[in-house]
């Protein structure tokens, strides 16, 4: 919905739900589907409403979560 101009919502790269959960808690929560959910929250509530904003955010933490924050074997501390 995000990227198709409908609403901009708080969009979490699927592969990358541990990235925002690990900046703000500095550990991974229990499942997936409760990372997923604390990462939505935090973006809805700091994110401005905006697409642009929005896709930001998306495109930032997903290449994070790529590049240094992987799940397994992460280059962050």
């Amino acid at each position: 919905m995000l990227f198709a101009g409908i609403a901009p919502l708080a969009a979490v790269a699927s592969n990358c739900t541990h990235v925002l959960v690990r900046i703000l808690y500095g550990l991974e929560r229990e499942t997936y589907a409760v990372n997923y959910r604390d990462a939505q929250q935090a973006l809805a509530a700091e994110v401005p409403e905006t697409f642009e904003a929005h896709t930001r955010v998306y495109l930032l933490l997903k290449r994070h979560g790529q590049e240094i924050c992987k799940r397994t074997n992460p280059k962050c501390g």
